[in-house]
């Protein structure tokens, strides 16, 4: 025979069950038809089954490489319905636990979430309750123990059963969450290959003597081509793994040392920082204080800018009063200036032009007169004027005598030429006044 199962599960049931010609087998899980299938050499062999797949992928592949087997799209569960299904593509790995799904990603693994229907064992086996079922195997990612608890109540019991009792991706053993379900149905362990446990149904007991040594030359099998580059493949990808993770150990190491170097510069800089805010705090203290001042200055100034402007205010209603004053008086001036133009316009005052001009040579005369009289005075009081060859002193002779010729002296003469003047002047003004004369 042709092995074509990832540890040789085929090897081990075909030992067990060589007297069966065409026997029947449900395969939970599937997953490819070929490429570490548990019931491809079985196929070949003549016999048929049930596959219970989810991925749809992997279910139009049964159904094109299996055409006489039943293919059940959906996954197995306690109840009926839909649930969320973690798919990862080109993997056996999908899942529908998501904290498996969650461990997946810690591996570099990325899975994306389905929803796929689901039915009971109860209903699977239920369905194929008219004939023996040789062997059932269930390898569902962590939900074994679920496919389990749905058997129940269905009477039908498969002679073999084969379950894989490792943590997903790992080889940590997890049966103990099922296997008491699983003997309390009448069955009993038969085998481990460290990844699966077989049980053989209380039924079929006599099957227990096929089951002991591993898979060896004498069940005459060989692996095929596909299996063996498949294993090739995995082990040259196991390796490629080992130096990835080498090289991902070198690379956390050197992380680390940065890390550390990072974390040494944060703790400096926290402690510069931690000096300088204390030092911005001190700062802002005096800044606050400054303030305070500020603002009790500002308020001062505030008060006297309040006063300041009340002043204005009061400086600016005087302004006003003073604006309209002078409005006033310059409405008055230009009454007069429009007076003095209608007297400049007329004819009067343009005929008495020359008597305005005798009026100032006259004024002229007068001012010369006065300053004449004013030294002819000084220099009688002084002594220095003399009257028929004697000097005169305060209008008095030598002999203390008054002059009795006084009126042919020059100072009277002045006396009577400036009151003669003012006379002239006196008659000039009341004939010409322009005022009395409009």
């Amino acid at each position: 025979m042709i092995s074509y199962a990832q540890n040789f599960e085929d090897v081990i049931l075909r030992r067990t069950l060589r007297d069966v010609a065409e026997g029947f087998y449900i395969d939970i899980g599937a997953q490819h038809p070929m490429l570490d299938s548990v019931s491809l050499s079985f196929y070949e062999a003549g016999w048929s089954g049930v596959h219970v797949e989810p991925i749809s992928h992997y279910a139009d592949l049964l159904r094109q490489s299996r055409p006489t087997d039943q293919v059940i799209q959906a996954a197995i569960g306690r109840e009926t319905g839909r649930m969320t299904l973690y798919e990862v593509p080109h993997t056996g790995l999908s899942t529908g636990v998501e904290a498996v799904a969650d461990s997946y990603a810690l591996l570099g693994l990325a899975a994306r979430a389905v929803d796929v229907d689901v039915v009971t064992l109860a209903s699977v086996l239920d369905g194929v309750a008219d004939r023996d079922v040789h062997w059932l195997k269930i390898d569902c990612e962590g939900m074994e123990a679920d496919v389990i608890a749905s058997w129940a109540p269905s009477p039908v019991r498969p002679w073999i059963v084969v379950v894989d009792s490792t943590s997903p991706g790992t080889n940590i053993p997890c049966y103990e969450h099922w296997e008491p379900t699983l003997e309390g149905m009448g069955y009993r362990f038969a085998y481990s290959d460290t990844l699966n446990r077989f049980y053989v149904s209380e039924s079929k007991l006599g099957l227990l003597k096929s089951f002991g040594p591993p898979p060896n030359c004498f069940d005459d099998f060989q692996t095929s081509i596909l299996t063996q580059e498949f294993n090739t493949i995995g082990q040259e990808i196991a390796a490629r793994r080992s130096i990835r993770d080498t090289l991902l150990h070198t690379q956390v190491a050197t992380e680390d040392q940065r890390h550390a170097r990072v974390v040494s510069a944060i703790e400096a800089l926290s402690v510069t920082l931690n000096q300088k805010l204390t030092q911005a705090e001190r700062a802002l203290a005096d800044q606050t204080t400054r303030l305070a001042l500020a603002n009790e200055l500002l308020a001062g100034c505030q008060d006297r800018l309040e006063q300041e402007i009340s002043q204005r205010e009061g400086f600016s209603h005087e302004l006003n009063m003073h604006r309209q004053i002078l409005m006033r008086l310059n409405a008055t001036v230009a009454e007069r200036d429009a007076e003095l133009a209608r007297i400049f316009a007329d004819p009067t005052w343009k005929a008495l032009r020359p008597w305005r001009n005798l009026r100032k040579g006259l004024a002229r005369t007068r001012r010369k007169l006065k300053k004449s009289i004013a030294r002819t005075r000084r220099r009688l009081l002084s002594g220095k004027w003399t009257q028929n060859g004697e000097p005169m002193q305060n209008g008095l002779n030598s002999a203390g005598k008054p002059a009795h010729d006084l009126a042919r002296t020059p100072l009277t003469s002045c006396l009577l030429v400036d009151r003669a003047d003012d006379i002239m002047i006196a008659a000039l003004d009341a004939q010409t006044t322009p005022s009395e004369s409009l």
